[in-house]
């Protein structure tokens, strides 16, 4: 029988260990097999067939997550300097790609515009000298 660790399992399905830990505390998955010594865990073929199946389920949801920063910033009302937390809203997967394809078409545009532009210059140059 082949038994798994906590890295194996990691690379294999491509998901944390908070999320593997999760599943163990919520009893979605088999306790493991524990190392006497130094309390790795160890999961089974089958073990891993359960977690394949909850990895599968979580890839198909987008996760809602955000993030919070602090950044200081002068309150003239106030004449101090103070702390404001601002939040980093979520991107749904897939946006990004479409924000990179879009910068780069941006781009190439920009460099037509830049080139267009020369010309008009070079011919204003031209023309309005004479």
């Amino acid at each position: 029988m082949k038994y798994y660790t906590m890295q194996n399992i990691i690379t294999l399905l491509g998901v944390t260990k908070n999320t593997i830990i999760n599943w163990e505390k919520s009893g979605k998955i088999p306790m493991p097999k524990r190392d006497d010594i130094f309390g790795h865990r160890y999961w089974t073929d089958a073990d891993l067939e359960i977690m394949r199946e909850l990895s599968k389920e979580i890839k198909g949801r987008v996760f809602e997550t955000y993030r919070k920063q602090k950044i200081l910033v002068y309150a003239p009302k106030e004449g101090r300097w103070k702390y404001q937390v601002i939040v980093h809203l979520p991107v749904p997967s897939g946006i990004i790609g479409k924000m990179r394809m879009s910068l780069d078409a941006f781009a190439s545009k920009e460099k037509a515009l830049n080139k267009a532009k020369e010309c008009v210059d070079r011919m204003l140059k031209k023309y309005a000298g004479e």
